[in-house]
């Protein structure tokens, strides 16, 4: 089994969602919600109707995927137009005489491409032991102001995983409603302990320029400023 097995054209679909974006700033109306209407609508009839997916690579394989470059390329790529898509949607939802159905259609639009697309992509990247990819990762997380997923994911979630310590695991029975608030500000707060524990444990004061926190809400709020 090799790269040839799993062609590069399926891993491309991931450009849907921003391309549907700009469809959406540019043609209006109703286009406005073609990518919330593409994710919850037609990839899953896709999914019903074609069935589940194909074979996953085994371990020679997988090494040859991860040697294949193309691939990593395609992730890259993702930082450039996330933040053309993002610039452009600001600059055009902004300044056009739109309907408030249109905004909001451009809001889910642009939501979903960033906290569906570019955190997935981000996630890949910041699991990768180059720190010119680990900052890719970082930039991507930047457009959704949710770069502390840096810290939390890699040093908290996989070490507290499926436990109480980990705010991003569900408990059993809890519903979505509680679950979501308390993950996403469960995380913060742990991304604020685990950078105070990791500055002590180097005999550093936690609230210093060397605490990444302090970068990232500094850069989070330069950004949306």
């Amino acid at each position: 089994m090799n790269s040839r097995r799993f062609p590069l054209a399926p891993y491309c679909l991931s450009f849907s969602i921003p391309i549907l974006v700009l469809a959406g700033l540019y043609l209006e109306g109703a286009w406005t919600f073609a990518a919330p209407l593409f994710l919850f609508g037609f990839l899953p009839l896709a999914e019903h109707f074609l069935g589940t997916d194909g074979p996953s690579p085994d371990e020679t394989a997988a090494r040859s995927l991860r040697e294949d470059r193309r691939y990593s390329y395609l992730l890259w790529l993702h930082v450039p137009v996330q933040f053309a898509c993002l610039l452009l949607a600001c600059s055009i939802v902004g300044s056009k005489d739109l309907s408030p159905i249109e905004v909001l259609g451009n809001l889910l639009s642009v939501g979903i491409m960033s906290g569906g697309i570019a955190i997935n992509v981000a996630h890949e990247l910041i699991h990768r032991p180059s720190r010119f990819e680990q900052n890719l990762g970082k930039a991507l997380l930047l457009s959704s102001c949710y770069m502390h997923f840096f810290i939390e994911h890699v040093r908290g979630h996989h070490r507290n995983v499926a436990t109480d310590g980990d705010p991003a695991s569900a408990r059993l029975g809890e519903s979505f409603y509680t679950y979501y608030p308390r993950s996403v500000l469960g995380s913060y707060v742990s991304a604020w302990r685990l950078e105070s524990q990791r500055l002590q444990g180097e005999g550093r004061k936690p609230l210093s320029a060397g605490n990444q926190m302090i970068q990232f809400t500094a850069i989070n709020l330069g950004f949306a400023g």
